[in-house]
């Protein structure tokens, strides 16, 4: 899959400055803002530091386990990043009069950050509170109540670029990642006066609305090819490929009705799973292409990264594949990760190297594994654990479809083929999405920095 990283939205920062001066849309005159992250600004603009701006405060008292179907108004740090923008009235979930009593209370108006998260780029994410409800903030949630200007800009600005850099220079932790009040009240913001903030506000309001609809129909047309490429892999290795062939039932619930001349065949006497394990520290494991979950693109069958055991520093035991094999993840297997092994490689302790025998080829093992059919059931019987999981016990008591060689490689062929022009079409369509949610980030940080003239 293409992806754009910081540079390609550096090139689009500067694309989105580039069309606004063609336009002339630009100030009359600017001044060195003194900060290398929001260089210069309008000269009758200001830069505060967000102590400057209001007080501060902390969200606590608030679990999941408290969340109730009725109630108050309330609102946790992982909705910010999930479930809202730059600014909402109304606010999802609701606690109870007990709950509230021990929790932090916001009005409207107050701009909520994150105060944990998992990455430094994502610290810090911002939402402006607008409801007219009095509302509650759970822990981790960090809490501007400002004395002065525009919450709405002031939330547009903190999501912005510029922000976003000084927030993540703050950030402190690595597995998960923290920024505290301490920090945040010496971000500074360009600070333009109050009409040109709330104008500012009301223009990026509209734009990013037409904007966000645009995203939404690229994401509705991602979903339903990947909905069709699921529906085509599933499809062909449950039933095969000829239209009218006669069925019958397999006796297996997650495999229904199978063609007629297919034979059903127990895991464990057509699938071997690989059992030993090598030390990846000594040679000739050392340099081998060592496979994990994280390499693989969840059910797409693709490797998509490549690491030595040596570059990744490995330490304990792992499995040897043999070229061509299917390496399988045995973890969350919702995810749907498994791949062809594309060498003599090695894969991770969370993994299965899986080999067909009497009958069954790899790469229809392959794709009958990320069948929705499959997965499903599979799916189930990991969910009995705490950590979602199978073992090669359950996989090997599993019976599966087995059809004739000549036809499994027709059902491979044609899946391929399929999966490549509906890849192709889920390429253009991501790259889109992403170019358009990059183009959106460009607009508000030129407009909160006043590299662009709006109003």
């Amino acid at each position: 899959w293409r992806s754009h990283g910081a540079a390609g939205a550096g090139h689009l920062r500067q694309d989105v400055l580039s069309e606004a001066m063609s336009q002339k849309s630009r100030y009359p005159s600017y001044t060195n803002s003194e900060s290398p992250f929001i260089g210069d600004v309008p000269t009758h603009w200001r830069v505060l530091r967000l102590a400057n701006l209001g007080d501060f405060r902390k969200g606590r008292g608030i679990a999941k386990k408290d969340i109730t179907e009725d109630g108050l108004p309330a609102i946790l740090y992982g909705d910010i990043y999930t479930k809202y923008d730059v600014h909402t009235a109304t606010l999802q979930r609701r606690i109870g009069n007990e709950t509230a009593k021990g929790a932090e209370p916001i009005r409207s108006g107050d701009i909520l950050l994150t105060a944990s998260g998992e990455t430094v780029e994502d610290i810090g994410k911002t939402v402006t509170y607008l409801g007219s409800e009095k509302a509650y903030a759970g822990g981790d949630v960090n809490i501007l109540r400002p004395r002065i200007g525009d919450s709405r800009f002031l939330s547009y600005s903190l999501n912005s670029h510029s922000a976003q850099v000084q927030k993540a220079r703050q950030a402190r932790g690595e597995i998960v990642v923290h920024i505290y009040n301490s920090s945040i009240r010496d971000i500074r913001i360009p600070y333009p006066p109050l009409e040109e903030q709330q104008a500012i506000a009301t223009w990026l309001d509209e734009r990013t609305a037409r904007i966000d609809t645009l995203i939404a129909k690229k994401q509705r047309l991602i979903e339903l090819l990947q909905e069709k490429r699921q529906a085509v892999i599933s499809k062909a290795v449950t039933r095969g490929l000829e239209p009218h062939v006669k069925l019958k039932d397999s006796g297996i619930p997650w495999l229904g009705e199978v063609p007629e001349h297919w034979e059903v065949d127990k895991f464990s006497r057509i699938v071997r799973i690989a059992e030993g394990q090598v030390n990846p520290e000594v040679e000739p494991f050392l340099d081998m292409l060592l496979i994990a979950p994280n390499h693989i693109q969840s059910r797409s069958g693709q490797l998509i990264e490549r690491e030595t055991a040596a570059e990744q520093g490995a330490e304990s035991g792992k499995y040897l594949c043999p070229s061509g094999s299917v390496i399988y993840s045995k973890i969350r297997p919702a995810l749907r990760k498994a791949t062809i092994a594309p060498e003599e490689c090695l894969c991770s302790a969370d993994m299965y190297p899986m080999t067909g025998v009497n009958g069954m080829t790899n790469p229809y093992l392959l794709w009958l594994i990320l069948s929705d059919g499959f997965s499903e059931w599979v799916v189930l019987d990991s969910e009995r654990v705490a950590m979602p999981k199978v073992n090669r016990e359950t996989l090997n008591d599993y019976w599966l479809p087995l059809p004739p060689t000549q036809e499994q490689e027709a059902i491979v062929s044609f899946i391929d083929d399929q999966t490549s022009h509906i890849d192709s079409l889920l390429d253009k369509a991501i790259s889109a999405r992403e170019k358009l949610q990059e183009y959106r980030s460009s607009l508000i940080s030129a407009a909160v920095t006043g590299q662009i003239k709006v109003c």
